[in-house]
């Protein structure tokens, strides 16, 4: 996926347009039946980030190539929202055949980009699940 083109803008003219970036990822990032707080609370977040950074940030943006995710030694596990504007679903099922020690992917119906605030029990759940599985495989 490419970086953002916005970013590319003068930190004064990122400013200005704050507010219909913030729209912008809080409308893509939360499922439309995310809890109204939930999205509150990723409002202030979002006013909280630092515009210098966001830019410097998105200006560095790269995706990992096939061959670094498979440099990956360590066991891992991609979970995703399944309605997740952000990165599509079909990313994380990419970078999950990547990864060389990934236990798979858990897709999480009723969820977008924000899934371990949008669905945390059930992100617990499968993390403890990979934990259990090391245990028995130590």
């Amino acid at each position: 996926a490419p970086r953002p083109c916005v970013f590319c803008l003068p930190v004064p003219v990122l400013k200005i347009l704050r507010p219909r970036l913030d729209d912008a990822f809080l409308s893509r990032a939360y499922h439309p039946t995310a809890a109204t707080d939930l999205t509150e609370e990723g409002r202030k977040v979002c006013e909280g980030n630092d515009m210098e950074y966001a830019k410097a940030f998105y200006g560095s943006w790269e995706w990992a190539t096939e061959e670094e995710a498979g440099a990956v030694g360590v066991p891992a596990l991609v979970v995703h929202g399944r309605d997740d504007q952000i990165i599509e679903a079909a990313a994380g099922e990419h970078l999950a055949a990547a990864l060389p020690r990934c236990s798979g992917i858990t897709i999480v119906d009723g969820a977008s980009h924000q899934v371990m605030e949008e669905r945390p029990d059930e992100v617990a759940g499968v993390l403890v699940g990979l934990l259990a599985a090391g245990a028995k495989d130590a």
